[in-house]
């Protein structure tokens, strides 16, 4: 899985195609996902949007370094603290209700 990953941040094409330099280039992958696959997201460093916000953005170089050079087991050890909106499925099964209202 390492090598998979750090090919896949040395390998993006968005130089060749778009003239982007790596240094510009912030990947990341979301925790809790949208879609429960993996998937990298690459933005410009100059784009502040939503999605790269602190509680559900985790860097690509973040992780490679956790699982290269601290422990390969690092994300079976650890615990990630993520946000979910009042109307995210998960956290009315969190709170035990599909009412978010009378849980809250």
């Amino acid at each position: 899985v390492c090598a998979c990953v750090r090919v896949l941040r040395q390998q993006a094409c968005l130089n060749e195609r778009y003239g982007i330099a790596a240094s510009q280039v912030r990947a990341f992958l979301h925790y809790h996902p949208t879609y429960y696959h993996v998937h990298v997201h690459f933005t410009h460093t100059r784009l502040q949007q939503g999605s790269v916000c602190v509680g559900k953005a985790h860097l690509l170089d973040d992780i490679i370094d956790n699982i290269t050079a601290i422990d390969e087991h690092y994300y079976k050890k650890c615990t990630l603290s993520y946000q979910l909106q009042d109307s995210h499925p998960l956290l009315r099964r969190l709170r035990g209700s599909d009412d978010v209202a009378s849980s809250a």
